[in-house]
């Protein structure tokens, strides 16, 4: 069975790459690899090195890169698995592991991945790898990682989508990349979501899994990368990624429903652009709620506001008009403080 990128032709009716298809196609057919070793010889890595269990990293490699050899439009990527604690074993100062999506024709055209460091500062620190043609963040997510990453299988997600990029760690979101005509972090590290802006990216894209590190000589023994081909997915999303999202308080991991708020609570921010986001809120007393907006110079203002009265079963809605922003946030002020939290979500589509 063979299988090829969606642009060219869907042989045999395949759109989706998965544990199902390589079991019958073998992962070479799914798979390319490519190695550097220590002498700096370019080669292509057999396929035996990516196995259903884990990937060998010979003592030899400097760069171990496995992608796919089909593009996916507005891939969704799932890698279920443990993963790897580092550790240093040869001459080498660093060494990494990195597993998401990249464009094919470099990471300059897209890059979206998870990536784990170890050197001498960094013990197994997990970034998100962000790029889009010259603006390249790499944001610092230390406080998503599992504690228990390399000895429970935990599944991380990046899904793309035309307006918008959503990592997530077990079916959580932990950062959104808002696609817009220039780089800026917005929140990095923060619970409950790290946000930040980038320039569109191609929507076309292949997954990739890669160790690197910058060892001169041999290592004294192969390494092994707890990651099987058996554990990866990628299949195609819509355009417009439809999100429900809880509304938190700035920065905090609580959600917001069940809180007796007395005083001021601004929300932690949320990505909108190419939705028209619709927000909701009921509490038990009345509240004024202001709706603000990020301007291009990084500024926090103002773009509408209206009460909700308590009393009743009916909830506040509030819908914003596709187009109306990038990135907006509610701002709660007790009438009569203090209150306590019914409702708080907002709904993006």
């Amino acid at each position: 069975m063979y299988v090829t990128r969606r642009g060219y032709a869907l042989v045999q009716g395949l759109n989706r790459c998965g544990p199902e298809i390589v079991r019958n196609a073998g992962p070479d057919t799914i798979f390319v690899g490519s190695v550097i070793d220590v002498k700096g010889e370019v080669k292509v890595a057999p396929a035996d090195y990516f196995g259903r269990e884990a990937i060998t990293y010979k003592r030899t490699h400097v760069s171990l890169l496995y992608r796919t050899r089909f593009d996916v439009l507005y891939p969704h990527f799932t890698l279920y698995s443990k993963i790897p604690r580092l550790d240093l074993i040869g001459d080498e100062k660093m060494i990494s592991f990195m597993w998401g999506l990249e464009s094919e024709n470099g990471f300059g055209n897209g890059l979206l991945s998870f990536w784990l460091i170890k050197d001498a500062t960094r013990d197994n620190w997990l970034y998100l790898a962000c790029r889009s043609r010259k603006e390249f963040i790499n944001m610092l997510a230390t406080n998503y990682m599992p504690t228990d990453f390399d000895t429970t299988p935990h599944s991380y997600s990046v899904l793309l989508s035309q307006y918008n990029a959503v990592f997530m760690i077990d079916d959580k979101p932990i950062c959104f990349v808002v696609f817009g005509d220039s780089a800026a972090t917005i929140k990095e590290n923060v619970d409950p979501w790290s946000l930040l802006i980038l320039p569109r990216m191609c929507a076309g894209m292949n997954a990739l899994v890669e160790i690197v590190s910058n060892r001169k000589s041999a290592a004294p023994s192969d390494f092994e990368i707890p990651v099987g081909w058996d554990r990866i997915w990628l299949n195609e999303g819509p355009p417009i990624l439809p999100l429900r999202l809880p509304l938190y308080p700035e920065d905090s991991g609580t959600e917001l429903v069940g809180q007796s708020i007395d005083g001021s609570v601004t929300c932690h921010p949320v990505p909108v652009h190419g939705y028209s986001p619709a927000f909701y809120f009921h509490a038990d007393g009345d509240a004024d709620l202001i709706i603000e907006i990020l301007s291009r110079n990084g500024n926090w203002r103002e773009y509408d506001s209206d009460r909700f009265t308590a009393g009743t079963n009916r909830i506040w809605r509030y819908q914003m008009p596709r187009g109306s922003a990038m990135i907006a946030r509610v701002r709660i002020e007790p009438v009569s403080p203090p209150i306590t939290v019914n409702d708080a979500e907002v709904i993006l589509a």
